[in-house]
């Protein structure tokens, strides 16, 4: 797979690569494979690159697609040369636990090999396998290094709509450590010796003892909305985990990121319960 990348300012090919968070090794892999070239010459990584030119990747060249396959009907929320944005359903998982092929990960793959594309896909984000919502995935190593780095970094606005048990009147904020629970490997706690975790609530609509929330997170802890809305006493509806079983009522629905071409927002189609 080639893509091109109109350079919006004087550098080097090694400037323009690093500002966009690529690590050394895979800059001097792709000059070593003549991956990136203008429309002349094949570019080394000191040449200038002059604003408003346009130079190409050849991704093939680095790697090559090996995922199995699994034929499954996607939901494509958007999709450029560099990223593809698919609804995730409820009760499959995002990527292999090891045994199991059959995932969004794996699916997307052969989506984009029917489609002719023969990208090595990467998945950006984990969300829970009961969660439904935004699955994001890169589709060479440079737009996943630009969004992986924003999401070490806290830099991509993630929100959630969520239902919860119980009424709730007024927004929050949760700014309680979270850890594994030594006693269940299955789940995660809120625990002062834990990780850093935020999350950020708004009420939208309340009715029959539960609340409807927006939820927005910086850090991405495991279970980290679950576990900080039960914290509060206000489990989701239908966590098995840290409430009372049924059908988990957790959507991701919204992701804001920079690319190469600026702010980039995706919103999903669907609603919590869907």
């Amino acid at each position: 797979m080639i893509s091109s990348y109109k350079i919006n300012k004087d550098c080097t090919v090694k400037e323009f690569l690093e500002s966009n968070h690529l690590s050394k090794q895979y800059i001097n892999k792709l000059v070593s494979l003549k991956a990136i070239s203008d429309s002349e010459n094949y570019l080394k990584e000191n040449d200038s690159i002059k604003k408003g030119k346009i130079i190409y990747i050849n991704y093939s060249l680095l790697e090559e697609n090996n995922i199995k396959g699994f034929d499954f009907d996607i939901d494509v929320i958007y999709e450029d040369t560099e990223i593809i944005a698919v609804e995730k359903p409820r009760g499959i998982l995002v990527h292999s636990d090891g045994d199991n092929d059959e995932t969004m990960l794996n699916a997307v793959s052969h989506y984009l090999y029917q489609n002719g594309e023969d990208s090595c896909v990467r998945c950006l984000h984990r969300i829970d396998v009961d969660t439904t919502g935004i699955l994001l995935f890169s589709k060479n190593i440079l737009s996943y290094s630009l969004i992986n780095y924003q999401i070490e970094n806290l830099k991509m606005v993630k929100e959630y709509i969520a239902l919860v048990e119980g009424v709730i009147t007024n927004g929050g904020f949760v700014d309680i450590p979270i850890g594994r629970d030594r006693h269940n490997s299955k789940k995660s706690i809120a625990i002062k010796t834990g990780k850093p975790a935020y999350t950020k609530y708004e009420v939208l609509e309340t009715y029959n003892n539960k609340t409807l929330l927006k939820v927005s997170i910086t850090t991405g802890r495991t279970h980290q909305i679950r576990v900080h809305m039960a914290y509060i006493k206000h489990p989701i509806v239908g966590d098995s985990l840290y409430g009372k079983a049924g059908k988990l009522m957790l959507h991701f629905n919204k992701a804001q990121f920079m690319m190469f071409d600026g702010l980039k927002t995706i919103i999903s189609k669907k609603k919590v319960g869907e």
